[in-house]
């Protein structure tokens, strides 16, 4: 649900992108804060978009290529 004040989407590296909430594990988020802390990402959402890409790269993408 998107509320009036705050938009629904916006443009990341010229990419529409939606907002969206979720639950992680305390060490998932520790380990989040480690790779920002040693400035191997700019912060966590970061981190998390590289993640959910690379997942999808390899467990859907190359699925559909290889039919």
């Amino acid at each position: 649900m998107c509320l009036w004040v705050l938009p629904c989407r916006r443009v990341v590296g010229g990419v529409y992108v939606k907002l969206i909430t979720l639950y992680l594990p305390e060490p998932y988020i520790k380990a989040l804060d480690s790779l920002v802390e040693e400035r191997y990402y700019p912060n966590r959402a970061e981190a998390i978009r590289v993640a959910v890409r690379d997942l999808l790269t390899v467990e859907v993408w190359r699925r559909k290529a290889n039919g």
